[in-house]
């Protein structure tokens, strides 16, 4: 098994999001989150406020669990920035986001207060990927459905995939990726609104964060 895999499955079995030099992952368990309890911290200092742990939701079944958003305040603070530099990365994740949910909307925002980063946001139904200021826009996705998108970056250029679909891409002409403020999950950074209106799962970092 090599370095890569290996870190990978660690951080899979043992915990919902370690910030490991190759990978990382946010999930749900039963073991830590009892259907009937709230969520008031994530391990390793990844805090989570008004945020619903869904164990095990028949409707739901996106492999295992999810994360409901209330889309007022709802947010997950991650412990750690996605600083990767020079470095090739992939971000994936499965999202719903449902009827009633406002036009624009946040899965995840790792950016500084200059807007350098990564942000992935809703924009009615499709999904927006920024690196730094270089955007692509997904191609459009149905309310109250789960999705799946990837959005890696490859040595010059960047690329966005949603269900499998076309992909998007562009060349990066703003830069590598420097920051060093922690990523949010279904909130921006630096304000209290673009709240998230729906469920998250299984959203993870695969490069040098």
């Amino acid at each position: 098994m090599n370095r890569f895999k290996s870190k990978w499955l660690a951080a899979v079995a043992l915990l919902p999001l370690l910030c490991l030099a190759d990978a990382a992952e946010f999930i749900v368990t039963t073991s830590l989150y009892p259907p009937t309890a709230g969520l008031e911290q994530w391990l390793y200092g990844t805090t989570a406020s008004n945020v619903t742990a869904r164990i095990g939701s028949p409707a739901d079944v996106v492999g295992v669990n999810c994360l409901e958003f209330n889309g007022t305040s709802s947010v997950v603070e991650a412990p750690c920035a996605l600083n990767y530099g020079s470095a090739n990365y992939k971000l994936s994740a499965w999202f719903k986001k449902v009827t009633g949910a406002s036009s624009l909307e946040m899965i995840l925002d790792a950016r500084d207060i200059d807007n350098d980063g990564i942000r992935l946001l809703t924009v009615n139904n499709r999904v927006y990927a920024s690196h730094n200021e270089d955007d692509l826009i997904s191609d459009l996705f149905s309310y109250d459905e789960w999705h799946f998108f990837v959005f890696e970056r490859k040595g010059g250029s960047i690329y966005l995939t949603l269900d499998g679909g076309t992909t998007k891409s562009t060349s990066i002409t703003s830069g590598d990726i420097n920051v060093t403020t922690p990523a949010i999950i279904g909130r921006a950074t630096y304000t209290a609104a673009q709240y998230l209106t729906g469920r998250i799962a299984h959203v993870k970092s695969e490069g040098a964060g």
